[in-house]
């Protein structure tokens, strides 16, 4: 008797041995001389049989389990992932997840001959605020810097924390005209905005500096240098105002959207 019993599939055990027995009592209506050996592998066989599809589903339950903990795993790393992104404080992307999508987005725009624009956001007199009403204070306020800026942007743009109370918006197929048009919206809503600390109403204004790549800025770096440059003048003229590098080959910083000096 030829027979395969896994090609059978683990659930055909029971009619592999019935099978077997079958063969016994046609030896014994037979008066086989070899009945008794028969009967002795039979029996060996079947209880080797039934070990060997315990340890086949004992395989399979460890596989699965394996593949739970497999898929547990993955979203332990995504999550990690997601955390090493983020800014803890603010739920923003930190400054390492900016960078990476700066990166990107400025190959994407130099491949494909697109605008890139670029600002960094700076909360007026943030010390301030932290002498005058403690550090949960001004936390409460880059809270709300973050989703201030966040809803003042467009839906494709990122904001990201940098770190203290340095912010930044990066706004892929953006021209200068364009990116003015939603720092200064951003500006806007900010000093518009007051958080409640202590009874009292905590307000705040925030300067930002615009640059847009062309001629020389035409790296990540050299285009934060070009914002950071245009922010330094937004906070030389007043404060509470927007300043836009001058793109292309220019590197004089020109100050826009200027309001009354605040905060």
């Amino acid at each position: 008797m030829t027979m395969n019993a896994f090609a059978l599939g683990f659930h055909e055990e029971e009619r592999v041995i019935a099978r077997c027995r079958t063969c016994l009592e046609q030896a014994e209506h037979d008066d086989c001389c070899m009945r008794e050996e028969f009967t002795f592998l039979l029996g060996e066989y079947e209880k080797l049989f039934r070990q060997s599809m315990r340890l086949v589903k004992m395989g399979d339950r460890m596989q699965q389990k394996l593949a739970t903990l497999n898929e547990a795993l993955e979203r332990k790393q995504e999550e990690l992932l997601r955390l090493a992104a983020t800014d803890m404080l603010t739920g923003l992307a930190n400054r390492r997840a900016f960078m990476e999508t700066a990166h990107q987005a400025l190959s994407r725009a130099t491949r494909h001959a697109l605008p890139l624009s670029l600002f960094l956001v700076d909360a007026d007199h943030f010390k301030r605020i932290n002498d005058t009403y403690g550090h949960d204070a001004g936390d409460l306020v880059l809270r709300n810097i973050a989703v201030i800026g966040k809803a003042s942007l467009r839906a494709e743009d990122l904001f990201a924390r940098l770190g203290g109370e340095e912010f930044a918006a990066l706004l892929p197929d953006a021209d200068l005209a364009e990116s003015l048009q939603v720092a200064d919206r951003l500006r806007s809503n900010m000093a518009q905005c007051a958080v409640p600390v202590q009874g009292h109403r905590i307000g705040y204004t925030v300067s930002i500096g615009v640059a847009t790549i062309g001629g020389r800025v035409d790296t990540v770096d050299r285009l934060i240098k070009a914002a950071d440059e245009a922010l330094y003048a937004a906070k030389a003229a007043g404060r509470n105002q927007v300043a836009a590098h001058a793109p292309l080959h220019s590197c004089t910083p020109a100050p826009c959207g200027a309001t009354p000096p605040g905060g």
